[in-house]
């Protein structure tokens, strides 16, 4: 046999070693750099609890106070008649069987000693915040400490 049927076939396997190579390092190049992308924009959980809770106290349709002639909302002081698991439902809910999966709340105002809570809160506290916050009682405005208890994502339902 001649030297050029060897060298095409020699060729033949140096091409398809390099192209395998180099699809190898493409692949891996492709996964460092969504790896980093994932990691450089991804925002903590602790950040997104606390935006989450921001509604509790500054939206009418959870706590906060409005007042019933001007309908201006007053974010920051919580309507001590809408903080009950009814108004909480309202305002914030997981589905019954997923639910558990995603953020849930317990709230508690300290002075005040009343507790609401989502759901599907299970008392698993990953993060906790503490905000002052004024009470309406439907008389008098009061200074109190809201603490947020949050539960982050369950794999299962606690038994």
């Amino acid at each position: 046999m001649s030297d050029d049927v060897f060298d095409v076939a020699g060729k033949t396997i140096f091409w398809g070693i390099v192209i395998f190579v180099v699809s190898i390092i493409i692949i891996a190049f492709t996964i460092m750099i969504s790896s980093y992308k994932d990691r450089i924009t991804g925002v903590p959980g602790e950040l997104k609890a606390d935006l989450i809770s921001q509604r509790f106290t500054n939206t009418a349709d959870c706590f906060a106070y409005q007042d019933p002639v001007t309908k201006r909302t007053h974010a920051g002081v919580i309507d001590l008649s809408k903080f009950n698991d009814e108004q909480m439902a309202h305002c914030y809910k997981t589905p019954e069987e997923e639910g558990f999966r995603t953020f849930n709340f317990g709230l508690h105002l300290v002075d005040t000693g009343q507790e609401t809570k989502t759901n599907n809160y299970f008392q698993v506290k990953t993060y906790r915040f503490t905000k002052e916050v004024m009470v309406w009682d439907g008389s008098e405005m009061k200074k109190d400490v809201l603490e947020i208890f949050v539960q982050e994502s369950l794999t299962r339902l606690p038994t």
